[in-house]
């Protein structure tokens, strides 16, 4: 089953800033160039019925695919789109989605980092955006699990994905996770497909 995702076309309200790889001012994260690229950090990656993930975030760009896993139906997709970013699990009856709508659509194209705590349990939906709470999200009762087994991204999905699930563009701009399912993750040892500079972010 697609998943059926209205596409942001990037235009004169995008917000983007040139980038300067050789700048002496960098921090911790890794970086999401422009031309394209994603991190797998798992080959196979089953959801369940609880997921949670606390990562940061300092976009350059609108829209894009922060995290995202696939089953055969079911799925997990954290992901900005025009401003807005939203958190959808499915479990197989269908999606179950929490949004949060700031005030400014350039909310998160400030420069700043922001903090994103997505929360999966069973058929609920939760997520906190810089301490400010989203109202949950409540699916069909009784169907807990997301039984995914695809590759868990971040940062994107590869071109044939995004496109077969009608997905927004990869991310661009700085992202780091800190905890995932009571880990602390570092992408340092990830695998990398196209551009994406690992364990350093210029911050212009």
């Amino acid at each position: 089953m697609s998943v059926h995702i209205n596409k942001y076309q990037f235009g004169t309200e995008s917000v983007g800033y040139n980038v300067s790889d050789c700048t002496p001012n960098v921090e911790v994260g890794s970086f999401f160039h422009s031309e394209g690229g994603l991190i797998r950090l798992y080959d196979e990656f089953r959801v369940g019925s609880q997921f949670f993930v606390n990562l940061e975030i300092k976009p350059r760009t609108m829209s894009g695919v922060l995290l995202a896993v696939f089953g055969q139906t079911d799925y997990l997709l954290l992901y900005l789109d025009d401003g807005k970013l939203t958190f959808v699990v499915d479990n197989g009856a269908g999606p179950i989605n929490v949004t949060f709508n700031p005030s400014s659509k350039y909310y998160f194209c400030d420069g700043d980092w922001h903090s994103v705590e997505a929360k999966k349990i069973n058929n609920v939906v939760l997520l906190n955006i810089d301490s400010q709470s989203v109202e949950p999200g409540i699916g069909i009762g009784g169907v807990s699990s997301t039984d995914t087994k695809d590759p868990l991204y971040i940062g994107g999905v590869p071109n044939e994905l995004r496109q077969s699930k009608g997905l927004v563009e990869n991310f661009v701009g700085c992202l780091r996770i800190l905890v995932m399912n009571s880990r602390r993750h570092s992408l340092s040892q990830a695998r990398v497909e196209g551009q994406v500079t690992l364990n350093t972010c210029s911050t212009l």
